[in-house]
Order: structure tokens, then C-alpha cells, then sequence
């Protein structure tokens, strides 16, 4: 009997604290979120980028909710594709298709903590093709899906 009285105790605590930790992780997870982010332009202090460089990180940054072509993006600039990736990478740590693709997460994180738009439209509004194909990206990049995101940051923002 002494058993189930203290499983009986124990329980409700350790439920408890699971809830408590679980709250703090998401915390750190939105604290990380806001300050670990690509955010926006480049400036002229953040780093020394070639101008070509410097013009194609603006227009990745301004056109990544339509269709772009990172091919595209280097003819533009007079490169080949292979030498403006490999130019990219050298400069920004990151392949430039990486980098629209955090650029396009980034994006879609914030409307979905932000506003009340459908998965589809912020699917959209950021650039994937399809759903599906944010569906997937998302939940590789984050290991949820982006309306568990959306659900456990609603909750995070009512605790704070």
C-alpha cells in the first residue's frame, strides 16, 4: 500500500516537472530563434562581401518568395554557376541554395508566429513550391511539423 501512495505522490510531481522543463526548452528554443537568425541585409559591417556578392545575398534576400534560380542569380552576376557557388560558399560559409533555404525558413517562422495565414499560404508567401515540399523541409529542419510549430510557439508567447 505504502507503494501506491507514493507512486500516487510522485506522479503528479514528475509530470510537473516535466511540464516545467518542457516550458523552459521552448524558451531557450524562441530565444535561440530570435537572436540565431540570418536576419535581413547585409550591411557594410557585418562583413567585407564583394559587391557581387553583396548584390546577390539583397536579392536573395528580397526575391526568395518567388521562383529563383541560383543558376539564374550567377549568369546575372557573370559567373558560372559551379564558380559562384564555390565563390559563395568561400565568402558566406553556406552554399547560396542553403542559404535561400534558410532564408525562406526564417521567413516562414515568422509568419507562422506572427500571423493566421493557412500552411499553404505561407508555403507559398516563402517561396516552395508546394506544401508538400515545405511540409518536408520544414520538419527536416525543425523535427515538427510547421502547425506543431506554430501550436507549441502560440503556447510559449501565453507563459511569457
Amino acid at each position: 500500500m505504502d507503494t501506491l501512495a507514493t507512486n500516487a505522490v510522485t506522479e503528479p510531481d514528475q509530470r510537473a516537472d516535466y511540464l516545467a522543463s518542457l516550458g523552459a526548452e521552448y524558451q531557450l528554443v524562441g530565444q535561440l530563434l530570435k537572436h540565431l537568425q540570418v536576419n535581413g541585409q547585409v550591411s557594410n559591417d557585418q562583413l567585407p562581401l564583394p559587391e557581387p556578392l553583396r548584390q546577390a545575398v539583397t536579392e536573395i534576400q528580397e526575391k526568395y518568395g518567388t521562383a529563383f534560380s541560383i543558376a539564374d542569380l550567377a549568369e546575372r552576376l557573370n559567373y558560372s554557376s559551379v564558380y559562384f557557388s564555390r565563390f559563395f560558399k568561400e565568402y558566406m560559409g553556406v552554399a547560396p541554395k542553403a542559404y535561400l533555404g534558410q532564408i525562406r525558413l526564417e521567413r516562414a517562422t515568422e509568419l507562422l508566429m506572427t500571423s493566421q495565414d493557412s500552411i499553404q499560404t505561407i508555403a507559398t508567401k516563402t517561396g516552395f513550391r508546394t506544401e508538400k515540399n515545405f511540409f518536408v523541409t520544414f520538419k527536416q529542419h525543425f523535427q515538427m511539423t510547421p502547425m506543431t510549430y506554430r501550436e507549441r510557439y502560440a503556447a510559449q508567447r501565453a507563459w511569457s
